[in-house]
Formats: C-alpha cells, sequence, structure tokens
C-alpha cells in the first residue's frame, strides 16, 4: 500500500501484483498524489485498490466522501476501509459496518476491510466476514523480510475470516 508518504515513488514500478492507493481519510482529506499514482498502476496493467483511512467522524459521511472522490475508478480497483488508530475507539465494529454497508449500497461493491489480526478478535465480524475480505496486518518483529508464501502469524486465528486474503507482515 502507498500514500503521499511514497510521492516521489513511481508506484508502477514497485515489485508487485497489485497496488493499494491511500485516496482519502475522513471526510476532507485527498491523497494529493492518489491520481499520479494510480495513472503508474494502470499503465503497468497491475491490479489497483484504493483505501480510506477511517477518521473518527460520521461512518457514512466518510464513506460518501471516499466514494466521491474514487467514483470514476468503481468496478476497476479493489475498495478498501483501513480500520486503526482512532476509529477503532470512534467506530467500533458498528461504526465499520456502517461504512461497509454504504459503500456496498452506493456502488454494488463489497469492499475489503484492512486491520491488525488483534482487531480481528476484539470485535464480533460475523455479519460481515462472508461478504467482506479481509486485509489483515501481522508482524513478528520490524525485520524487514521479502515475500512468504507463508508468513509468520501468532496461531491465534483472524476473528470471524477463516483466512485473509492479504496477510501484511
Amino acid at each position: 500500500d502507498i500514500s503521499s508518504y511514497q510521492a516521489e515513488l513511481n508506484a508502477g514500478i514497485v515489485p508487485s501484483d497489485f497496488v493499494i492507493i491511500k485516496a482519502t481519510e475522513g471526510t476532507n482529506y485527498i491523497n494529493p498524489t492518489w491520481e499520479e499514482q494510480a495513472g503508474q498502476v494502470i499503465q503497468t496493467n497491475k491490479l489497483l485498490g484504493f483505501y480510506h483511512f477511517a477518521s473518527v467522524g460520521n461512518p457514512i459521511a466518510e464513506a460518501d466522501f471516499f466514494i466521491s472522490v474514487v467514483k470514476d475508478y468503481i468496478g476497476k480497483a479493489v475498495l478498501v476501509l483501513d480500520f486503526e488508530a482512532g476509529a477503532i475507539n470512534a467506530w467500533g465494529n458498528v461504526g465499520a459496518r456502517q461504512f461497509l454497508n454504504r459503500v456496498k449500497e452506493k456502488t454494488g461493491v463489497y469492499p475489503m476491510i484492512y486491520m491488525s489480526a488483534e482487531i480481528t478478535r476484539q470485535f464480533n465480524w460475523n455479519i460481515i466476514s462472508n461478504t467482506n475480505p479481509l486485509w489483515v496486518a501481522q508482524y513478528a518483529s520490524m525485520n524487514p523480510t521479502g515475500y512468504q508464501s507463508e508468513p509468520w502469524t501468532d496461531g491465534k486465528g483472524y476473528g470471524a475470516w477463516s483466512s485473509a486474503a492479504i496477510h501484511q507482515y
């Protein structure tokens, strides 16, 4: 995943099959480099995704804002809710579900949700685990490892999900 912090990076030359770009946060932040980064990804025929970094505002308003920014890519890119930091305390899983449901209602697309493995077990996600794929973050340490076909896990599972669609480590 990339954001404006990687503005100098050509997203198209990153050795990967796909790139997921931060598009929005809250109801007023738009990544100033998201469109350029998306163009770089598309030019190299990689798969594309966009994520919204959840803030502490109204989940429906945040979903509407995200959709308004990425609307031209609906059906061409994976949509993701980045659920961490303040949103966990402000929204809980109810707010996250409101965001995800609003995106589905407005776009016809079930978005993916990104969170730590610990958060998958902190809340009951049964109501969305069959429709919204999981992108999970779980690290054995902060040491770079490169790609691993079987990345480290703590062995405690991912709550309502039997596995993760994407494992960030």
